[in-house]
């Protein structure tokens, strides 16, 4: 006899699986280490910064392709 699983079961199982394995995670790590304060400001501003800056040179790049097509 073939064992067959409804997809949704062995989904929500898997997730049961994962959340008591992740909850007990928790609870051994009771002790925990938190960044300093700005740490996370700093990151989420370097990484706007980096986004802003890729954008500002490809629009620099597409202006310039721009302008030596319409020059030829």
């Amino acid at each position: 006899m073939q064992l067959r699983l409804n997809p949704t079961l062995l989904t929500i199982a898997l997730l049961l699986l994962t959340t008591a394995t992740v909850l007990a995670q928790e609870e051994a790590a009771t002790e925990v280490e938190t960044a300093p304060p700005g740490i996370s400001m700093l990151l989420l501003l370097g990484g706007l910064g980096a986004v802003a800056l890729v954008g500002y040179v490809m629009s620099r790049r597409e202006a310039s392709s721009n302008t030596t097509t319409s020059e030829s």
